[in-house]
């Protein structure tokens, strides 16, 4: 319209106004607009083909990551790649936000020098959508070739559309984040993220030290119910403590090197499960380390070591969370966590035991939420059988809020009509339904292999009331913590 109406004037205020249904711009066409007027107004005519096409490109690419489960909506999409070209563009720079929401990523635009190079906004968009399309296509369709070759964590059974969709879909991975993923590829194109490289790594056994003290308290807790105690759990004890003996008896030695071959994807899923989704907000380190790694002599094993590197830089990331998984409220991440623990069980079982259509991830699965094995409400539960709380172990139902209800080991994953039924129920109870005694559910409750673990395994301590239930929650917690020592720390 600039151009056959020779007001550029006239053109942008139809643009930016109204689209040609009558309906308010989105933020990813007022771009379109705003583009289309920069390069007119610095005279770069022959840009304005280039943008129409690159803009089909990402409105097409936004259907894409609606239909591969990235976005829940066509809006949402279409922000998210308007976020993701700000990142793309300004990750370098020390005043760089995060967190900009789309809105933002617009004003940002605006702002911007009027004689900005619109060209390198174009590039960015092309190589947004060669990136974005290439992971949504080749990695998160799960019939795509490459994404049926085997998970780089569970490669006897799974998939790397499994490993994908988690990190990806699951996690919900923040947008700078999936920016610096798709950057790694753009900047060494022979490469997959989930190719692994050999580097080494500074062993630090004191990680395992809220294992082990965990261990030992417990230790202690069982030895002092003296003829009380249950065989069923001095077993599961014992387990986890000969499983972790060798740690537990190194932890003064420290700088110990190890060569582990590590991935770009396995250091994103770091940075977001110990940094970004506990609320750490490292935004200068982030920069820093972009400005970094964004070179041209960095080759990829050096790239990928960097970043998983991180959470190393600064902080004590690692420490922290396994310290949490132990002693505290469960992270922002256990759901993720939860769905892992599953996948590890079920390459444990060797397969044997995966839901019908589901290739070892769940990843097609719906109405799977979290269950509290001692529930929220059981005060209730416990006056109306006449017991109390000291009788379960808990001086009181504020200890007991405080100190177990959201504790990881006290979490399960559970189909959403199991955890209606069973309810506030008292844990040996809940048990029958957990293994499948007493559900009559398609999917039944134990086709979760986590789930049926913790019901056969509160089977065999008996009825309540007894404060075994709460030492085997909190052994609970040190064996879902061991897997998150080897898996992310």
């Amino acid at each position: 319209m600039g151009l056959t109406e020779l007001d550029t004037q006239y053109a942008l205020t139809s643009f930016i106004t109204l689209n040609d249904r009558g309906k308010a711009l989105t933020i990813l066409e007022k771009l379109k607009a705003l583009w289309l007027q920069r390069a007119v107004a610095i005279g770069n005519f022959h840009l304005t083909v280039p943008i129409h096409g690159v803009f089909g490109d990402l409105y097409r690419l936004a259907d894409s990551c609606v239909h591969v489960g990235l976005k829940k909506g066509l809006g949402e999409a279409e922000d998210f790649l308007a976020q993701l070209l700000y990142h793309w563009l300004d990750m370098t720079r020390p005043q760089h936000e995060v967190w900009f929401s789309a809105e933002k990523v617009y004003e940002w635009f605006i702002a911007s020098d009027p004689a900005a190079d619109v060209s390198g906004w174009v590039a960015a968009a092309q190589q947004i959508h060669l990136q974005l399309n290439h992971l949504c296509t080749e990695y998160l369709e799960p019939a795509a070739q490459q994404a049926q070759q085997p998970s780089i964590h569970f490669p006897g059974t799974s998939t790397l559309f499994c490993d994908y969709h988690s990190l990806l879909v699951r996690l919900e991975l923040p947008n700078h984040l999936l920016a610096l993923l798709l950057m790694f590829r753009q900047l060494h194109p022979r490469f997959e993220w989930h190719d692994r490289h050999t580097f080494p790594f500074a062993v630090n056994p004191l990680l395992a030290q809220p294992i082990c003290s965990l261990l030992q308290v417990e230790k202690n807790e069982i030895a002092g119910l003296g003829g009380n105690a249950n065989g069923a759990l001095q077993s599961y004890y014992d387990e986890l403590e000969a499983g972790s003996r060798n740690n537990c008896n190194n932890l003064t030695e420290s700088g110990q090197l190890v060569s582990r071959d590590k991935s770009m994807l396995e250091a994103i899923e770091r940075i977001a499960v110990l940094a970004w989704k506990e609320g750490s907000n490292p935004r200068a380190g982030f920069t820093h380390q972009c400005a970094a790694t964004f070179t041209p002599q960095y080759n990829p094993g050096d790239f990928v070591s960097s970043w998983y590197a991180f959470c190393n830089q600064g902080g004590t990331y690692d420490s922290w969370y396994i310290e949490k998984l132990c002693n505290r409220n469960a992270p922002v991440s256990q759901y993720y966590l939860l769905y892992e623990w599953e996948r590890h069980l079920i390459a444990r079982a060797g397969g044997q035991k995966v839901l019908p259509g589901v290739i070892g991830c769940l990843a097609q699965q719906s109405g799977i939420e979290l269950e509290h094995i001692l529930p929220a409400a059981w005060e209730e539960t416990i006056v109306n059988s006449g017991q109390t709380f000291p009788q379960w172990g808990f001086r009181d139902p504020t200890q007991f809020q405080r100190s177990m209800l959201e504790r990881i080991g006290n979490k399960a994953l559970l189909w959403g009509n199991c955890n209606v039924v069973v309810g506030n129920d008292h844990p040996n109870i809940k048990a029958t339904h957990y293994t499948g005694g007493t559900c009559n559910h398609n999917p039944n409750a134990p086709s979760l292999i986590q789930i049926e673990k913790v019901g056969q395994e509160i089977i065999r301590l008996g009825a309540g009331p007894s404060p075994l239930f709460k030492i085997y929650v909190e052994l609970r917690c040190a064996e879902i913590a061991k897997f998150a020592l080897r898996r992310f720390c």
